[in-house]
């Protein structure tokens, strides 16, 4: 071999053991002795990390050192992960422990134990009673929409520990929990002492009324809602109802997945409701050409929230039935959950909701097409009475026509 070619070769020998180190050196962490050799990529990266949380560990050893109560019991680590979901200033953001995931996947089944009311973070750092559930121990006591709870069995309650509040709540049948309630309009507090049962939510609830009126009350949007709701109201077509009349007042929502069946379930095709991400992208969700094609009235409430409010905005929009009642409580974020592997998870607002016509009703609400507010006379149900006149006079304007057609 020429001297020229072995010179190149070792050139080329040399360069590839170099860029082979290099490589080494920078993708692969080497143990030596006691020292670790790292890529630069990995240095700068465990470099920021304790830049950004050695502060922590500062903050932690004053609580541990000067503290006047034992900490030794405090999870510093749950109280850091709610915390960065509380720094959203979201309410409907928030890290749930164990204990809290498990409550939350109770609420939604329709059965637990505990007086029967649905809360929600509100935006002014309380928690707000959105709804008492229907023939509960809430209900009976008078508890009402739009309470603010303060205080649980004498703790005061915020919004930085809703899922503690609701734990507390809840509890075995026959237990008593103290409620320290503020109510608009009331200038003392209230306090109301209150007898846990086993709730068992009744989702849908029917009845034919007078003139074979359909009445459908719908108290939530929970689990197997869709299912209960085509088959309740599919007895009342059979029995040959000349209109309907949808009860949410007091629902607080629940699953998108169910409001949005049953609105496809009722309407004929067209959006009924759409979101939009952070970045503007959309997300529709529309209805197929199948209906219920009979006179329909929807009732309202304050109490009446998030997937109740999809399913009203979408017959409102679309003139499909008249929205009668009282301002609803407006609340027009989605959540995802999302599950974590140790059984902890969160939920965090992805995207907000509008209505078809592109009404975004977050904190606003929708506003009924008849306004009226309900009477002290708790016998007397002056929403559901309009609401059958209503009916009664779209289904004679429906018969005038048909009888004018056929004279011509």
């Amino acid at each position: 071999m020429k001297k020229s070619n072995v010179a190149l070769l070792c050139i080329v020998m040399m360069l590839l053991t170099a860029v082979g180190t290099f490589f080494v050196s920078n993708l692969l962490q080497l143990r030596i002795g006691d020292k670790v050799l790292m890529s630069r990529t990995d240095l700068e990266y465990y470099q920021s990390l304790d830049k950004r949380y050695s502060k922590v560990e500062e903050l932690k050893g004053y609580i541990d050192q000067y503290f006047y109560k034992d900490v030794s019991g405090v999870d510093f680590e749950d109280g850091l992960l709610k915390g960065l979901f509380a720094s959203l200033e979201d309410p409907y953001s928030v890290y749930m422990n164990s204990m809290d995931y498990e409550n939350f996947n109770i609420s939604t089944t329709g059965e637990y134990g505990g007086i029967g009311i649905v809360v929600s973070p509100n935006e002014n750092g309380y928690i707000e009673v959105v709804s008492p559930i229907e023939d509960t121990p809430a209900e009976k006591a008078g508890v009402k929409s739009g309470d603010i709870i303060l205080a649980v069995d004498e703790k005061d309650v915020n919004v930085e520990m809703y899922e503690e509040a609701v734990s507390m709540i809840r509890g075995k049948p026959g237990e008593a929990v103290r409620l320290t309630i503020r109510r608009a309009g009331v200038t003392e507090l209230m306090e109301f002492e209150i007898v846990r049962e086993e709730i068992k939510v009744q989702v849908v609830k029917t009845e034919v009324l007078e003139d074979q009126i359909g009445y459908l009350r719908l108290t939530s949007f929970d689990e197997d809602a869709y299912k209960e709701f085509k088959s309740e109201l599919n007895a009342l077509l059979a029995q040959n109802i000349t209109g309907l009349i949808i009860d949410l007042r007091g629902n607080p929502g629940g699953s998108l997945s169910e409001c949005t069946q049953i609105a496809d379930y009722l309407l004929g095709e067209q959006v009924i409701v759409y979101m939009e991400d952070r970045a503007g992208e959309k997300t529709y969700y529309r209805s197929d050409k199948e209906k219920v094609d009979l006179p329909m009235a929807v009732l309202v409430d304050g109490g009446s929230a998030s997937a109740s409010e999809i399913l009203t905005g979408a017959v409102q929009d679309s003139e499909s039935g008249v929205v009668i009642g009282t301002q609803t409580f407006g609340k027009g974020l989605v959540q995802s959950v999302i599950e974590l592997r140790d059984n902890t998870a969160f939920k965090l607002t992805t995207s907000q909701y509008f209505t078809p016509d592109g009404t975004n009703i977050h904190s606003v609400g929708i506003e009924p097409d008849i306004v009226i507010e309900p009477v002290e006379d708790e016998t007397q149900d002056v929403q559901l009475e309009k609401a059958i006149d209503v009916i009664k006079a779209s289904v004679q304007t429906t018969e005038n026509a048909s009888i004018q057609e056929a004279s011509n």
